[in-house]
């Protein structure tokens, strides 16, 4: 007899004798069964060891693409009521062309249309009619600013969820154990980068920023993560994350570009992202002083210069 080993992707059968139907994509013969044996048993771990990593890899790439889907709907449920937003401007409207029939202290305003039932505007009873008016003006000037920046977050998220999706094709279709493991390794070494707790950004494909994610990754960031010549952002006059112009030789001209789009992403990431116009302070990280007993994310700032931007991410994230 002959010793046949017959394999068709992660399908493996051994024969003494060959095989007329079989769907086989490889043939090996063996003059010794212990030379079959010992490659069958080869190839079987192989075959299980790539099932386990594809089977483990698609399952977090799919967490991964199920997170962006529940990111998207809940900006696209934000876009939707950002979008409404004309209701706001109709309602001061509404407020100005009835100034005699409101008075301070009122809760709300009812008013009837003609076709349509009661309508009633809730008014804050601190203040006068004219400022309540503003107050529904300056809301609505806010949600549609809002537009533009949740347009531009669904874009990177859709591009974010391609990629993921191509991703989990390729993992699908990999029958190659040592990508699997080398991705897996690869994987791994990412977890235990303490810096992958930052988002990052690149600004002209040469300047990178990194942004803190919470007030324990803004101290990591601004004490450990911070070059001395780096620059460091912060939005004036509101919370926000600890923001770095990382800069590789600290001799070079940082061109304004570069500065304003870091103040940019520093204002996405405040309580200011809504604003049209955010003052966002920097200076070199080594101006930056964390003092003694200071609450984490907590810093202060010396020689510092600021710039007017609006809030906003660079196109490619």
């Amino acid at each position: 007899p002959v010793n046949y080993l017959y394999t068709s992707g992660n399908d493996l059968h051994l024969s003494l004798i060959p095989l007329e139907h079989t769907q086989a994509s490889e043939l090996k013969k063996f003059d010794d069964i212990n030379q079959l044996l010992t490659e069958y048993i080869k190839l079987k771990f192989y075959s299980e060891k790539t099932k386990k990593l594809k089977i483990s890899r698609s399952h977090e790439t799919e967490q991964k693409i199920s997170n962006v889907k529940r990111k998207l709907d809940g900006i696209n449920t934000q876009l939707k009521h950002c979008e409404d937003s004309d209701v706001l401007r109709k309602s001061g409207d509404i407020i100005l062309q009835n100034l005699d029939s409101i008075s301070k202290g009122d809760k709300k305003f009812s008013y009837n249309v003609t076709g349509i039932d009661e309508i009633t505007i809730k008014l804050k009873e601190n203040l006068s009619p004219v400022e309540n008016a503003q107050n529904y003006f300056d809301k609505y000037k806010k949600q549609k600013a809002s537009v533009n920046i949740l347009k531009s977050k669904i874009i990177n998220l859709q591009k974010e969820q391609k990629k993921l999706e191509a991703e989990l094709n390729e993992i699908k279709e990999m029958n190659d154990i040592k990508k699997l493991i080398k991705d897996e390794k690869r994987s791994e070494e990412n977890k235990n980068d303490e810096t992958s707790r930052f988002r990052k950004f690149r600004i002209n494909d040469k300047y990178e920023v990194w942004v803190g994610r919470d007030s324990i990754s803004n101290d990591v960031l601004t004490t450990r993560y911070a070059a001395q010549n780096d620059l460091w952002f912060h939005v004036r006059g509101a919370s926000g994350s600890h923001t770095v112009l990382k800069i590789n030789n600290s001799k070079e001209h940082i061109p304004k570009e570069a500065i304003l789009g870091a103040a940019s992403i520093a204002a996405y990431y405040s309580k200011a992202r809504n604003s049209s116009n955010v003052p966002v302070a920097y200076c070199e990280k080594k101006f930056v002083k964390k003092k003694k007993g200071f609450k984490s994310g907590t810093v202060t700032m010396e020689r510092e210069k600021v710039v007017f931007v609006k809030p906003l991410l660079p196109a490619e994230s």
